[in-house]
């Protein structure tokens, strides 16, 4: 990360800043566990930011290196698409457990994108975890 894509995360959000762009959300695919205390160091962005996260990074240890961001994430979309909705249902409400633990927020979602061919009824659990599970009090 450190020799290869670093660089250019610095060169990109410079870049956005020169232009204006004072608020933009990132999302870091895959595994990028050993990545974060990088990218926490380099602190790129300014905060509150929307930080998108895949399935291998788990909420609260995201939410431990991003204190002062919005955590977005993270059902892995390929159960999305292959689990059963009761299953569904179950994982996001884990997620949002632990999800609203994050310190600076927490967005519910699937890691990268819901998958074309999800399931419609899949779709519908993780929204109705999200409406029976996410709401801050």
């Amino acid at each position: 990360m450190t020799a290869f894509a670093l660089p250019y995360h610095l060169e990109y959000h410079k870049r956005l800043k020169k232009m204006g762009i004072k608020r933009f959300g990132l999302h870091l695919c895959g595994d990028q566990n050993l990545n974060l205390p990088h990218l926490a160091e380099a602190n790129l962005w300014p905060h509150p930011s929307v930080l998108s996260f895949g399935h291998e990074v788990a909420i609260e240890v995201a939410a431990r290196y991003f204190p002062g961001d919005i955590i977005f994430g993270n059902l892995d979309p390929t159960l999305l698409q292959v689990s059963t909705p009761q299953r569904i249902y179950e994982l996001c409400r884990e997620i949002i457990t632990q999800g609203k633990q994050a310190p600076g927020g927490f967005i519910m979602a699937p890691g990268c994108g819901i998958p074309a061919t999800a399931p419609a009824v899949n779709v519908f659990a993780m929204t109705k975890a999200v409406y029976d599970f996410g709401w801050y009090r």
